[in-house]
């Protein structure tokens, strides 16, 4: 929850709304939630990384996909350098 609040303060909801061509009520309902769905993450990491704030997998739906499969994404099994995947 911390994540997606300091993500929706530091980049701007409005920013986040926009680039993603949804509402201010989809923006609430992941603060509420306290996790950006799963499919906003392109967009998310690109915008953080423009505000210089840390992008989490956690601050994702990946872990709820992850459970129906066994694995939970970590940087590690990501091949995660900063804000993207790294090529290798």
């Amino acid at each position: 929850m911390a994540d997606v609040e300091k993500i929706c303060d530091t980049v701007g909801r409005n920013v986040i709304a926009k680039h993603l061509g949804v509402g201010g009520t989809a923006i609430s309902n992941a603060l509420d939630k306290g996790v950006f769905p799963a499919r906003w993450f392109v967009v998310m990491a690109a915008l953080c990384k423009d505000a210089g704030v840390d992008c989490p997998f956690e601050a994702f739906s990946f872990a709820e996909l992850a459970l129906n499969f066994g694995e939970v994404p970590t940087r590690e099994t990501m091949k995660v350098e900063g804000n993207g995947v790294s090529d290798g």
